[in-house]
């Protein structure tokens, strides 16, 4: 896996968790991504982020967070920026 730049505390929990799992030889992580939307417009980003890890060794981690860029993008549609 190649390192990616954490923005905030939630992925650097998950990244360092995945990094700490994949450097066991041989074990296998999955890992998955969801995004929350509160509207079906293609310029919109997501509310909630979930992120899930999972290895054949054992290893979860599950983050849930709010999207800081959400409540930015909200206040710029009110305003009518955007």
């Amino acid at each position: 896996m190649k390192p990616v730049a954490a923005k905030n505390r939630e992925h650097r929990t998950l990244s360092s968790g995945l990094f700490s799992a994949g450097a066991h030889p041989g074990e296998i992580v999955q890992y998955s991504v969801y995004l929350e939307y509160t509207d079906d417009k293609k310029t919109s980003v997501p509310k909630w982020i979930t992120m899930e890890a999972d290895s054949d060794g054992g290893f979860q981690l599950r983050s849930d967070f709010e999207n800081p860029h959400h409540a930015a993008q909200q206040i710029r549609r009110r305003s009518g920026i955007e």
